[in-house]
């Protein structure tokens, strides 16, 4: 298989790694990845209850 779709949840994020390396942040929606520059891994994260000290 060439293409990955990938469905991203509201208030979820995607994390796509390449060759064991981060590559990616996905938002909500769906998403192609392609899979023809290796082996694509994705894990899929909630960001409820996660707080930011940015201002």
């Amino acid at each position: 298989m060439l293409w990955k779709t990938i469905e991203v949840e509201s208030n979820k994020r995607a994390l796509i790694f390449r060759r064991n390396r981060l590559d990616k942040i996905l938002e909500a929606g769906q998403h192609r990845i392609s899979e023809l520059n290796g082996k694509v891994r994705v894990e899929i994260h909630s960001t409820v209850g996660i707080v930011s000290d940015f201002e």
